[in-house]
């Protein structure tokens, strides 16, 4: 398993006099920098960096077709000074693999176009097959208050998978999906005192693998192609690392319930397996 160096870590000190000592904030500027082109830069605090650099190392231990870099630069202030507050950016950014049943890859494996279709997702407590994600999804808020969204999320199947039976191809297969720029998808967040920070999305597929293998990306009773709309919703348990209380998450190949545009959804279902999800919804 590859594994790489994330993050780059820069000490930004501050000429505020010699006679007056500096402290630590507890929170990081950082910038991302995803190969989908996208970039931003913010201010977290220690346990949302914690996630970020787990999920982007997860995007390469377990590839969708998208790595992101971090840039750190912790924050200084003086002692008795007033603290940064975190920044009030929206994103969703994560990687890593979870377990689909397989039941959601209906006959395909056996008769080409033959689909299941079903009215609630099952659960991964049968035999089931890995899935890898990756999501890099940001709202962009303009001087007016209008939201624009922009980002990635892709998954992958990979290929060498046997457990879903004699016959059955599992993989490899491929989406790849966009946060449409003008708006016509919508990305909502959600977040109280007494429960953990969720994001629901709807992403347009690009490109799938069907375009070059044949192989479609099943999802609740049809394939995805390019054009399709992806439905997603995540929930971060603030936990990073912690296999007893993982991130969830919904969508192809399971069935999902967000709202077409996205102004609400049942909590997601499925356990990241390995990973993390950041999802900031101040």
């Amino acid at each position: 398993m590859r594994r790489a160096i994330l993050a780059l870590a820069a000490t930004a000190v501050l000429a505020i006099g010699t006679a007056l000592p500096v402290a630590a904030t507890g929170l990081t500027q950082v910038t991302l920098n995803c190969d989908d082109g996208t970039s931003m830069t913010t201010i977290v605090d220690a346990d949302t960096l914690t996630g970020l650099v787990g999920g982007l190392q997860a995007m390469i231990d377990y590839p969708a077709g998208l790595t992101c870099t971090l840039i750190q630069v912790p924050l200084l202030s003086s002692v008795g000074g007033t603290a940064l507050a975190a920044a009030g950016d929206e994103f969703v950014v994560g990687g890593g693999r979870w377990l689909a049943p397989c039941s959601t890859l209906g006959e395909v494996g056996r008769i080409p176009g033959a689909w299941m279709s079903w009215s609630e997702a099952p659960l991964a407590d049968g035999p089931s097959f890995f899935v890898n994600i990756a999501v890099n999804g940001h709202v962009r808020l303009a001087a007016d208050g209008s939201r624009s969204y922009f980002g990635t999320l892709n998954e992958t199947i990979p290929e060498g998978q046997t457990s879903c039976g004699s016959g059955v191809t599992v993989g490899p297969r491929h989406f790849t999906s966009k946060f449409d720029l003008s708006g016509s998808c919508v990305m909502t967040f959600a977040k109280t005192a007494l429960t953990p920070a969720m994001a629901f999305t709807i992403s347009i597929v690009t490109q799938t693998s069907a375009e070059s293998s044949g192989l479609p990306f099943p999802f609740a009773g049809s394939p995805l192609g390019p054009g399709s709309q992806v439905p997603f919703s995540f929930i971060d348990n603030g936990n990073p690392g912690d296999a007893n209380f993982p991130d969830k998450l919904q969508g192809p190949p399971a069935a999902d319930f967000v709202a077409a545009d996205c102004s609400s959804g049942d909590a997601p279902n499925f356990p990241l397996a390995n990973g993390n999800i950041t999802v900031h919804a101040p």
